[in-house]
Order: structure tokens, then sequence, then C-alpha cells
């Protein structure tokens, strides 16, 4: 997992990339995190997770028009296939990757 580095580095990737936008005060960020964890760790050999912490980088954000936190969004061959905002339970995350994968 990456953390914190601009998204657009891993999106010409071949695989899924997960990007998560979380904030430092966030507390649906820091319930999700190990849910999230645990669910791109069950899909490494096809995801590439990069965490973004909004906090410390607004203007990457603000480039993926990212409003609120926490914000999930699963991108194909550089293009947007989907996005979560808002506390998710790690069953909703499982069955949202299921539909992409």
């Amino acid at each position: 997992m990456q953390e914190s580095q601009h998204p657009r580095e891993k999106l010409a990737q071949n695989k899924l990339v997960l990007v998560d936008f979380y904030g430092d005060h966030c507390a649906p960020c820091k319930q999700m995190a190990p849910a999230i964890e645990e669910v791109s760790n069950a899909y490494r050999s096809r995801l590439v997770m990069v965490k973004v912490n909004v906090t410390q980088n607004p203007q990457i954000a603000s480039d993926f028009g990212v409003m609120s936190v926490p914000c999930l969004m699963l991108f194909k061959n550089g293009e947007l296939v989907t996005q979560k905002s808002g506390y998710h339970t790690k069953e909703a995350l499982v069955a949202w990757f299921g539909k992409h994968i």
C-alpha cells in the first residue's frame, strides 16, 4: 500500500487501483480503516491501494473532486469505475469490491 503519494502515478497500472481518501480527525475513516485494509489485502493480486490523507494533501483531494471523507474511488486503466463516500461496513465493502473485481 502506498501512503499519500499522488494516485495518478499508480492509475496507469494494469490493475485496479483503490484510492482511499481519509482525514486525521475523521472518526468513520478510523473505524473503516481495518476493514479497508483487510479487504484490499484479500484482493492484493489484482488491486493496488493508495491512501491519501486529505488533511496533509488537500490539493490531491481537490484534484479528484473529493468533498467529504471517507471517500473510496476505484479506477481501472486510469478511468474511474465507481466511488463510495461515507461509512460502510466490511460486508458492504466486500460486496462493492466483488461487483467490480
